[in-house]
Order: C-alpha cells, then sequence, then structure tokens
C-alpha cells in the first residue's frame, strides 16, 4: 500500500482547494456533521476531474483535531499536517505497482488485516483504492478478497473506491458501495485553473480546456504550444485542401478520424473555432 502520491505538483489537501464538485462535497460534509457517513463509497466519473483530491479532503477533515465551522479540516494541527507531507499513517492509497495493471490480492489481505486495529491517530482509516478498475483488471481475486470487509465493516474505516467504468467493477462490489457521481468540469473553470497554475494566456487557456473532456488532470498533461501548432497545421491542411477535391478531403477526415476515433469530431470543432 501507497501513502499519498504527488502526480502534478501539490494536490488539494482540504475542501475548500477542491476545483468543482460542489454536489459531492455537499454531500460529503452534510453526511459527516450528521454521522451519516457510509463505510464505503464508489467515487464514479472521468480521470483527472477530483476524486483522489476529494478523497485526501474528506480523510484530512475526519481526523483534523481542529475542524472549521463549515467542516473542513484546519490546516495546521498534527494530523493535517502529515496529511501535507504524505505521511499520516491513517490514509492509504491502494494502487498497482508501476507497470501492473492488477492490484494485488496481497495488498487487499494486508488491509484487512490491517482493520482489525483500531485507526493508529485515533480517528478514521480512510483507503482509497484507485483505479477500482485494478481490482479486476486479470482477475477477480482481489475484489473478492476486499468482499469481506465491504460486508463487515470494521468501525472508523472508511474505504472510497475511484472509477471511471461502473461496468469493470464486480457487481457485488458495486452494491455494497455508495456511489457518488463526479461531474466532468466546465471548461471556463480549467481555463480559469490553467491561468492561475500555469500562467496560460487567455486564448491557450481556452484551448486546452476545450480539448480536456472536462478532465483539469488531463489539461494539466496537455502541451499548448503543441496544440497551437496542431491547430495551425489542421487549418492549413484545410485551406490547401479547399482547392482540391472533395476526395482528397475525405481521405484526410478518414485518416483524423483513424487517428483520434473518439475524439477527432470535438477537437476538430475546437481547433476551428
Amino acid at each position: 500500500m501507497n501513502q499519498q502520491t504527488n502526480d502534478s505538483g501539490p494536490p488539494p489537501m482540504f475542501f475548500r482547494d477542491i476545483l468543482g464538485q460542489e454536489r459531492v462535497l455537499t454531500y460529503l460534509k452534510t453526511a459527516w456533521r450528521v454521522g451519516r457517513l457510509a463505510h464505503a463509497y464508489l467515487f464514479l466519473g472521468p480521470e483527472g476531474v477530483g476524486k483522489a483530491s476529494v478523497a485526501r479532503a474528506l480523510a484530512a477533515a475526519l481526523n483534523c483535531a481542529q475542524p472549521l465551522p463549515e467542516h473542513d479540516a484546519c490546516g495546521t494541527c498534527p494530523s493535517c499536517r502529515r496529511m501535507a507531507a504524505g505521511t499520516h499513517p491513517d490514509f492509504l492509497v491502494i494502487a498497482p505497482e508501476p507497470s501492473k495493471t492488477q492490484i494485488g490480492i496481497e495488498k487487499i489481505r494486508d488491509f484487512r488485516r490491517l482493520t482489525a486495529y483500531p485507526p493508529l491517530g485515533g480517528g478514521w482509516r480512510v483507503a482509497l483504492i484507485k483505479p477500482a478498475e485494478a481490482l479486476t483488471a486479470q482477475s477477480d481475486a482481489a475484489a473478492n478478497a476486499l468482499l469481506k470487509t465491504l460486508e463487515e465493516p470494521p468501525e472508523h474505516n472508511l474505504i472510497i473506491l475511484a472509477a471511471t467504468v461502473e461496468g469493470d467493477l464486480l457487481p457485488t462490489v458495486v452494491s455494497r458501495c455508495q456511489k457518488l457521481p463526479f461531474a466532468p468540469l466546465p471548461a471556463a473553470l480549467i481555463a480559469q485553473e490553467l491561468a492561475r497554475c500555469r500562467g496560460l494566456a487567455p486564448a491557450q487557456a481556452a484551448l486546452v480546456a476545450a480539448l480536456s473532456g472536462g478532465s483539469l488532470g488531463r489539461a494539466l498533461a496537455m502541451d499548448p504550444e503543441e496544440l497551437l501548432n496542431q491547430r495551425r497545421q489542421v487549418l492549413a491542411d484545410l485551406e490547401q485542401m479547399a482547392q482540391g477535391s472533395v476526395t482528397a478531403v475525405l481521405e484526410w477526415a478518414g485518416r483524423l478520424a483513424k487517428a483520434r476515433p473518439d475524439k477527432s469530431r470535438p477537437e476538430l470543432d475546437h481547433f476551428l473555432a
């Protein structure tokens, strides 16, 4: 099991730092306030929209020694400092080993053994399993091992599964979790964040955000200069083909669709905007 990971700069640690997902945050804060948290959640939505960040923020809030009136972690107590440093003993990330697609059954067994003991900090133990599809990537063994814990959850242990495709999970696992859908982020919100954290010009930020599919993670991984060059090339190709035959245009469109079958139409729309 891994502690927190840092994929692209310091990740959000608190509810107040989360971009978008207001409905999810309101739901979790309310459940926490009234003492009605589920023992397991399935965070379901596209990659890069904040599922892992919300899991971190929830773990920080549940273990904070001095939570704020708005139901968020304080950010300064020892527990919050350990969360920020990635060393909190009660926040676990269960993920495949590097270069692997399957979460090994031993990781789930280790976690199950750990749940026999109270959380080390005296608060909540929060386990983030991501991507949850990795429980069944090659076999169902890890998912079946997790079922026992989902069926008889130990007190003050919270399991969060982060997944993109519900159909890739065992129905028996899904049925034992409270599903929370995560929506794609608005392009305008992503553009604002790109301008803030990467200093992109408005035109660059808008183009990257439009092509991100609502995923901040994907947007942060994009090269704006490369995208602008691609846009210039597309426009140049179209201008050249305007002087040619319909057959040439159809051949070019076919090549584009073959290269990016799931994205060619929306990306072309944005390139031409």
